[in-house]
């Protein structure tokens, strides 16, 4: 067991605990354009997964609502790079590793930007992926990860081991109900 995973803590009992956060969090968003690009991106990503693959649009839709600063880079990318990258991506079922190292070949993907790919794309299947966030982390390490550690795969293999448990456990079906719970948590806790 690595020592990120070992720092670990859960903060919720229960849940219902859960899913109050995780409801909190859809009410403070309620209406607003963050609100409504979330739900057009899981719309376009129950039919990426289908395919198997992220066209260039969806890609940069995806990436500039994690993050626009790199819009840029992602613009930069090649259509055929797009879905060829993306598609290995989501045929690694074994290795979530590679899965997420693979879509850091994209320009301007770094870590977070990969793990919401993957979250997006997988966050309604048992093995889904949780938003790899600083908000979501202090939730369960009680401390902010500066910005190097974001890039470290064994924080990111701890990160994903850790939910995935605490999601079965808790009988939550969506990894994003879970991101949701974990980030109105902190933010309720530090502002």
């Amino acid at each position: 067991m690595s020592e990120h995973y070992k720092m670990m803590k859960f903060p919720f009992k229960n849940k219902k605990e859960i899913d109050s956060y995780s409801n909190d969090y859809l009410r403070r968003y309620k209406g607003t354009k963050y609100a409504e690009d979330e739900k057009k991106i899981m719309q376009k990503m129950v039919n990426a997964r289908k395919r198997r693959f992220l066209t260039k649009r969806e890609f940069v839709e995806l990436g500039v609502w994690k993050t626009h600063r790199q819009k840029g880079n992602y613009n930069k990318n090649d259509e055929n790079a797009v879905k060829e990258i993306t598609r290995l991506s989501f045929k690694l079922h074994s290795n979530d590793e590679l899965r997420i190292k693979v879509l850091t070949l994209l320009k301007g993907v770094k870590m977070r930007v990969a793990s919401a790919i993957l979250h997006l794309a997988f966050c309604n299947v048992p093995s889904g992926y949780p938003l790899l966030d600083f908000r979501a982390l202090r939730s369960l390490t009680g401390r902010r990860y500066p910005e190097p550690n974001f890039e470290d795969i064994d924080l990111w293999s701890a990160y994903v081991k850790f939910c995935r448990l605490q999601a079965k456990k808790y009988g939550v079906l969506s990894m994003r109900d879970l991101d949701r719970a974990l980030w109105e948590y902190d933010k309720k806790k530090h502002g």
